[in-house]
């Protein structure tokens, strides 16, 4: 005979979590502050709490449960840096949904050099096996400039990747504009790549991001693969 009192957490967790994947639904973007706020007590759950429905939040058992799925239905991440991210999906954690990411903050690489976990963009990309967008940010004097070949390279892990966003501050200017010619080799060098593997990645350098126009004598145009804000005299 089958007792009609079990409760909730007698089940399964298999079972558990489809429920749970039922009730909670994909979660678009997951923005993670900087680390001194998520960095705080219970900083991590304190995020996505949020998005979980009050009546999985009355156990602490099932909205420990909740949270661990709620992390794998979401679909973009938006953070400031990669320890941020490590503050929330621990390091061995896995993100099989994830199609867009997006960093923030100038990071001085891609890869990076220190082996440890979250150090680098690129250590959070590779736990992204759908990752189809990828957004960075660089200063234009980062070592990528004149090391991207071994830098950048590792981009092409991402089978799926189909876009990548290069924002690079403070890029030197030439007259009204941006110097875009000193951003050549590296789009050069990328699109070459992409022939070589036969991939089809739209590549966009943003070499004003973050900018809008300030004036009348400012708007932002497309040239290529190049966006920047330029200037112009009116009178002139």
């Amino acid at each position: 005979m089958i007792n009609s009192r079990i409760g909730f957490r007698n089940l399964p967790l298999e079972l558990r979590n489809e429920i749970y994947q039922y009730v909670i639904g994909d979660i678009r973007q997951l923005k993670i502050p900087s680390a001194s706020w998520v960095g705080t007590r219970h900083g991590p759950h304190r995020l996505l709490f949020r998005r979980i429905p009050p009546s999985l939040l009355l156990n602490r058992q099932i909205a420990n449960e909740a949270v661990q799925v709620s992390l794998q239905r979401v679909k973009s991440i938006k953070a400031c840096n990669p320890r941020d991210i490590a503050n929330v999906f621990p390091a061995d954690t896995l993100l099989p949904n994830v199609r867009q990411l997006e960093f923030t903050v100038a990071q001085p690489f891609y890869t990076g050099i220190e082996r440890s976990a979250c150090s680098s963009p690129h250590d959070v990309a590779s736990r992204c096996p759908r990752l189809e967008e990828l957004r960075l940010l660089f200063p234009a004097t980062n070592p990528t400039m004149n090391n991207f070949a071994s830098d950048l390279i590792s981009i092409f892990e991402n089978k799926r990747l189909v876009k990548l966003h290069l924002g690079y501050r403070d890029a030197p200017s030439k007259g009204w504009d941006v110097d875009v010619a000193l951003f050549r080799p590296l789009e050069s060098w990328f699109l070459q790549k992409c022939r070589e593997r036969k991939r089809h990645i739209k590549l966009t350098i943003d070499l004003s991001p973050g900018r809008v126009p300030g004036c009348y004598e400012e708007r932002r145009i497309q040239v290529g693969n190049f966006t920047y804000i330029h200037g112009f005299d009116m009178f002139g």
